[in-house]
Order: structure tokens, then sequence, then C-alpha cells
């Protein structure tokens, strides 16, 4: 399996310039934004949006 280098690849660390992505799994789509440097072990945060009344 082939690895892509991304050593050379610029490091996103705003928010705000971080292209949203999305992802589906078991037919429910996600959007993320990936901020800092690539490997290591990633960490996610789930924000729920509450719609209260």
């Amino acid at each position: 399996m082939n690895t892509p280098d991304c050593s050379r690849d610029p490091v996103i660390t705003s928010y705000a310039k971080a292209p949203a992505r999305t992802i589906t799994a078991g037919g429910v789509s996600f959007a993320y934004r990936q901020q800092g440097p690539k490997g290591g072990i990633p960490v996610i945060f789930f924000v729920h949006h509450c719609r209260c009344s």
C-alpha cells in the first residue's frame, strides 16, 4: 500500500481556513474540518446543536 507523502503539505492551524469536508457512515452525513499536523492520534470533537424550544 502506498502512503502519500504529506510532509510538504501546509499545516492548517486556523479553523476558519480549514476546508469543510463530509463523510457518510450508516446513512448519516458528518461534516468535519481537519487541522494541525498529519499523523499521530487524532482528536475528534462532536458538536451537538440542540433545537430546543
